[in-house]
């Protein structure tokens, strides 16, 4: 019966454990590889599942993982890397998938805001580096529905409407960085606006 400190090698599915065990269960620190090293957990785990704070990197470190788990699940707050993709989401996990919270682009913009399944996905607003912010509605990482554009260079708000990433309306009128920022306190405040009109 393991106890202690020890390793686990299954050499044919390509794991090692080294880590914690009590009463034959991995319980405590440990690091897991598996698949021949594809794929590296290290961190807490409770009644033999990942379970707590803990790192998940894949593909050479191309993506990682580093936060809350539950039982083997991003679960909780969390900060996913994929340098495949160059997106970084940061904000709360539920069953592997971004729920709510931000990504950072390649660019350096950023999108605040609802998701669904790791897309931006409802409510939202997109600031990017050179000032200007959107702030709207997504379906599926697509702007869809009622929301502003602020070009901030120019002072000026478009108000847009979309389906599915494709523009239908714009009407351009003067804004403030006050006016920006309220809406950006508030995403819902532009759909509801367009709503009531």
């Amino acid at each position: 019966m393991a106890h202690g400190k020890g390793v686990f090698v299954q050499k044919e599915a390509g794991i090692i454990y080294d880590g914690d065990w009590k009463n034959d269960v991995k319980e405590g620190k440990g690091t897991e590889t598996w698949e021949f090293g594809e794929y590296t957990y290290v961190g807490d785990f409770k009644a033999g599942e990942k379970t707590g704070k803990g790192v998940f990197t894949a593909n050479t470190g191309k993506v990682r993982y580093e936060g809350d788990f539950v039982e083997g699940k991003f679960h909780g707050n969390g900060k996913y890397i994929n340098g495949e993709s160059n997106r970084t989401l940061e904000g709360k996990f539920k069953n592997n998938q971004m729920v709510a919270g931000k990504i950072v682009f390649a660019d350096g913009s950023t999108y605040q805001g609802e998701f669904k399944n790791d897309l931006m996905h409802g409510s939202g607003v997109i600031r990017y580096t050179n000032g200007d912010a959107y702030v709207g509605t997504f379906d599926s990482d697509k702007k869809h529905g009622t929301g502003s554009h602020f070009d901030m260079t120019n002072m000026y708000r478009m108000q847009e409407d979309w389906v599915k990433g494709k523009r239908t309306s714009q009407v351009r009128t003067p804004t403030t960085h006050e006016e920006m920022e309220q809406q950006i306190q508030n995403p819902g405040y532009v759909h509801n606006l367009a709503q009531t009109q």
